[in-house]
């Protein structure tokens, strides 16, 4: 008898388990999608699509772009016309209401680009690439809706046919990289 209510007790606690485990594995939702509102005041709409996955959320896959709506030249006096990247995000507390990442990004880059010439000013559409390592945090006020900051550092590539030397890259193609956000969105 005690035997058979030991093996009762020991299934039943399996059973808890088991089905603690289950409910555990979906506690979040695996799909972000967010505006970058900091790009509203460098003349650009940015938006990213990230999607999670494991069963605590540990790791993300996003995609990110931006399209110009106006001229606005950058650091580099280059005028954005659009970029799109790609990246992997790490989260090492998981996903809770507030939760931390980092990871790595690469961006390609369509500007326009001033090249002087003697007696006269070319305009050239060039591609830059970019390499970033991204960091930042999330808060999760409510159950769809998501705040978060950004920042990346890293470097870009400038196009071989855009001005070097000019008093921006000092005759470098390889110039360093900062992208800060702030974003909005929701999660579904």
């Amino acid at each position: 008898m005690k035997k058979v209510l030991g093996l009762i007790l020991v299934a039943v606690l399996f059973q808890s388990v088991v089905f603690a485990q289950e409910t555990e594995k979906k506690a979040y939702k695996a799909n972000n999608l967010t505006i970058f509102m900091s790009d509203i005041v460098m003349k650009r709409f940015s938006m990213e699509y990230e999607h999670v996955f494991g069963d605590k959320g540990n790791m993300a896959i996003n995609v990110n772009g931006s399209a110009s709506f106006d001229e606005m030249e950058d650091i580099y006096g280059d005028v954005q016309n659009w970029w799109g990247g790609i990246g992997v995000k790490f989260y090492p507390t998981g996903q809770g209401s507030i939760r931390f990442f980092t990871g790595p990004e690469v961006r390609i880059i369509s500007a326009k680009d001033e090249i002087y010439k003697t007696g006269y000013v070319e305009i050239t559409d060039v591609m830059h690439t970019a390499f970033l390592l991204n960091a930042g945090f999330i808060y999760e006020p409510t159950a769809n809706f998501i705040f978060g900051v950004n920042l990346g550092l890293g470097i870009m590539n400038r196009d071989e046919s855009s001005n070097y030397n000019d008093d921006y890259s000092n005759g470098n193609s390889v110039m360093p990289m900062f992208a800060p956000s702030v974003r909005m969105g929701v999660r579904f």
